[in-house]
């Protein structure tokens, strides 16, 4: 799922610690890239929210990649 969608899931309460699981989705020019040693922090992303995403984007990106969504793993 987009970052975004996901971030307006959080926030809306529709995904929750107890729902599953994610992993962070990165880009660079060509290529995504999924960070499997660190796992989605529903928390940290609803302290952020919808209207602080660029934010969050700019603290969970560096100069090669990007986040641009979240795997998302139901339970």
């Amino acid at each position: 799922m987009d970052i975004s969608h996901f971030t307006g899931d959080v926030e809306d309460n529709c995904l929750t610690d107890d729902d599953g699981y994610g992993h962070y989705i990165y880009a660079d020019n060509c290529n995504l890239y999924v960070n499997k040693e660190e796992c989605a922090d529903l928390h940290k992303l609803a302290n952020y929210g919808f209207h602080r995403l660029e934010e969050f984007i700019e603290l969970m990106s560096n100069e090669k990649y990007y986040l641009i969504g979240v795997f998302w793993y139901n339970k």
